[in-house]
């Protein structure tokens, strides 16, 4: 629940502009004893240029939690994380699934990156728009978690309309000597919301040059208990493994890393999607992620040019079953993405010229799709049927990205003096240009002719859509005196269509998607922000507006003309009739929004703090709201006590608030967390969450123990966009022991 958090990786100092150091002002503060430092004064050192900052010195609306904050929380997931993070709101279709919405835009419009790889969304279990991987990451690797809102990036973000969440990970990092170095470390976690427990081991060593990081969870969730008169939510349990190998070798002129991570999600269900008799779960699904990054410097004539270069490879797997009883009928589906990435960017101080930074990004992705029935009563050992026309994407489905940026962090005092200021940094420049290509291709598609769908568009063509991506941002930050910063400047972004968004075949509750018969164009967002900071001994804050104008945003809407389109169709190995829908571009958007975040510092180590977000999206001409699933006004609140490095690190009591929503969209009709049936719409309901939470240092930087209360007043909630309800009264209590 901080105010302004921390950067601490290259893309968010990057992206953020080269940071600059603080105002010689704040830089004394900073010195000030720590129960009483505020954060966004405490420097933290950046993975790759080891150079100090903070967020206040950025030039856009960013946010960020760091180790000490993760391990204050202890999340289960990484969605747990972000739950009380400034406008972030946190939507969970399931227990096991989260995705973020920023400024009103959620699902394939926010972009998801772990350590400078971007994480495809191409599963689709969820409506248009992908299923969000970002619980598919062990939240104990975690190091910090980055939160930049808007589009036009220059670093990243292709496609993250909204803004991009930047995961930091533990990196296997090598110290030259002959010294061996061990270090261990051992976490366990028990919630009684849902009688789960967690437990994580941590192996590494450092020699000669060489480092070696491993780390293995396991986790068991049980169904989730909710608040007053709901009982224990069925079918909200999973079990999760994941697996984190890391070697990193100095190599004399840099450094090498290569990393694995596996996910594994087992037995988990998509609530949501559920009925009597119609059952859909996900008996597993993976993520497999490996990269090799080399990192180096070299010296260009007194100038220091840092140089990095990173190959990925990730695979994503799912496989569905759906149980229709009253057909007596198994579906098993069985999806692959395959992505490979490369990127390469350098940065360098050019001194007058300011801090210059530039790179290539590449993405290349394969999807494979299998569908199969077999008879429910005959279990296991009934013949299993190929359905050719229940395939979620047609073979040989893929698309690629190919982009370059640059960047620049540009003092303007430094530039017309040419020598360093009294205050450096009090007037900043960040540019920032992006352009490239992204090419999608579908071949020959037959499925909707299979499912016995009639008429000249029942066989769709073979396609290969090639879109220009381009976008940028010009910021300006001025700090008129020392703690107080204006900031503000215009995004322009661009998301091209997905192979979720162009050729998904989805049959299920609640609605079949089918693909569409035209070619998506590309989403374009048009962005402008004005904010204000403070950063002072007692106090500090962050306010900014906000205004996006999003052209030809990508909604579902019915499946075929207007004039024929029917409410609900049966189509053939179907249990009930359902509404056919696909996706297709709609009229232009503009949303308006407002994020405030504040902490003011008392006495003895006591502090409040605050924060709050609206996103107001106008009606259509039919009443609804242009977008689907834009949040309600949220925010949070805490009284806390917090002595870093004392055995009573901190002990806070919290609230989380959300306004009621009860304003739809039309595709907000299509979902059963909103809408049980098509005629019985009852929205969410407002709701106040209140909680304990402590943190104890039993042993100096060794033993950590956490201790929460959540939902005092047993109230039974709904987050906007949820399909299951809150946690009731509950505890969890955990453990962490380093070496």
């Amino acid at each position: 629940m901080g105010t302004f958090g921390r950067c601490s990786t290259w893309q968010l100092g990057v992206l953020c502009g080269a940071l600059w150091k603080t105002s010689g002002a704040l830089a004394a503060e900073a010195t000030a004893p720590e129960p009483i430092t505020p954060r966004s004064q405490t420097d933290t050192v950046r993975v790759v240029t080891l150079q100090r900052t903070s967020v206040f010195a950025t030039s856009r609306a960013v946010s960020a939690l760091d180790t000490d904050e993760l391990r204050e929380l202890l999340p289960r997931s990484v969605g747990e994380s972000l739950r009380s993070e400034e406008a972030v709101t946190v939507l969970q279709p399931s227990t096991a699934y989260a995705g973020i919405t920023l400024r009103g835009l959620g699902e394939g419009r926010v972009q998801l990156y772990m350590d400078g790889v971007r994480l495809s969304n191409t599963l689709t279990s969820t409506l248009p728009g992908g299923m969000s991987a970002m619980n598919l990451v062990d939240p104990f690797i975690l190091t910090g978690i980055d939160v930049v809102r808007g589009p036009g990036l220059g670093p990243v973000a292709d496609g993250g309309l909204g803004g991009v969440v930047s995961l930091r990970t533990m990196q296997p990092t090598a110290i030259a000597g002959h010294d061996i170095r061990l270090s261990g470390r051992a976490r366990a976690i028990y919630s009684s919301a849902d009688q789960s427990f967690q437990g994580s081991l941590y192996g590494g060593g450092r020699w000669n040059r060489f480092a070696l990081d491993t780390a293995f969870s396991a986790r068991r969730m049980g169904d989730l208990l909710g608040g007053q008169q709901t009982g224990t939510q069925p079918l909200t349990g999973y079990s999760e493994g994941n697996l984190y190998l890391g070697l990193g070798v100095d190599t004399g002129h840099g450094t090498l890393s290569a990393v694995f991570q596996g996910a594994r999600q087992y037995s988990a269900t998509r609530s949501e999607r559920n009925q009597a008799g119609d059952v859909y779960e996900l008996p597993e699904v993976a993520r497999n992620l490996a990269y090799l990054r080399y990192q180096t410097e070299i010296d260009r004539g007194g100038r220091i040019v840092e140089i990095s270069a990173m190959a990925s490879y990730q695979r994503l797997a799912e496989t569905a079953s759906r149980q229709m009883q009253a057909l007596d009928r198994v579906v098993r589906h069985s999806n692959l993405v395959d992505v490979f990435g490369l990127n390469a960017w350098a940065r360098s101080d050019l001194g007058r010229a300011g801090q210059l930074a530039m790179g290539v990004e590449g993405a290349f992705e394969w999807v494979s799709s299998d569908a199969e029935q077999r008879s429910l009563s005959q279990g296991m050992s009934a013949v299993e049927t190929h359905l050719a026309g229940e395939l979620r994407y047609p073979d040989g489905s893929r698309a690629q990205t190919i982009t370059a940026f640059v960047q620049d962090d540009i003092d303007l005092e430094r530039l017309v003096r040419g020598e360093e200021s009294d205050r450096p940094g009090r007037l900043k420049l960040l540019v920032a240009a992006r352009g490239g290509v992204s090419v999608l291709y579908t071949p020959q598609d037959r499925r909707l002719e299979r499912l016995g769908l009639t008429g000249p568009d029942a066989v769709l063509p073979e396609r290969q859509l090639v879109r220009p991506l381009y976008g940028g941002s010009l910021h300006l930050r001025y700090e008129p005196v020392a703690g107080l910063a204006v900031f503000g400047g215009g995004m322009l972004g661009r998301r091209a269509a997905t192979l979720d968004d162009q050729a998904r075949l989805d049959l299920g509750r609640p609605v079949h998607v089918l693909p569409t018969l035209a070619e998506l164009p590309t989403e374009t967002a048009l962005s402008a922000e004005i904010g204000l900071r403070a950063a002072y001994r007692r106090f500090e804050g962050q306010l900014a507006y906000a205004y996006t104008y999003l052209l030809d945003p990508l909604l579902v809407v019915p499946f075929g003309e207007a004039a024929t389109a029917q409410p609900c169709a049966v189509l053939p190995g179907q249990p009930r009739c359902a509404a056919l829908v696909t996706r297709a571009p709609g009229e232009a958007v503009p949303l308006h929004t407002i994020e405030a975040s504040a902490r003011l510092y008392l006495m003895w180590g006591f502090s409040l703090l605050g924060t709050a977000h609206y996103t107001h999206v106008p009606s259509t001409p039919a009443g609804a709201t242009a977008l689907p699933r834009v949040p309600p006004l949220q925010g949070s609140a805490a009284l806390e006590f917090r002595r870093p490095r004392t055995t009573f690190s901190l002990i806070q009591a919290y609230l989380r608030w959300s306004a009621p929503q009860n304003r739809f969209a039309t595709e907000d009709l299509l979902d059963p967390t909103l809408c049980p049936t098509l005629q019985e719409c009852l929205g969410a309901a407002g709701f106040v969450v209140v909680g304990l939470r402590s943190a104890f240092e039993l042993a100096p930087r060794q033993v950590y123990l956490t201790a929460t209360v959540e939902n005092l007043s047993n109230a039974a909630y709904r987050v906007v966009g949820s399909g299951i309800l809150g946690p009731g009264l509950s505890g969890q209590v955990g453990l962490e022991g380093t070496y």
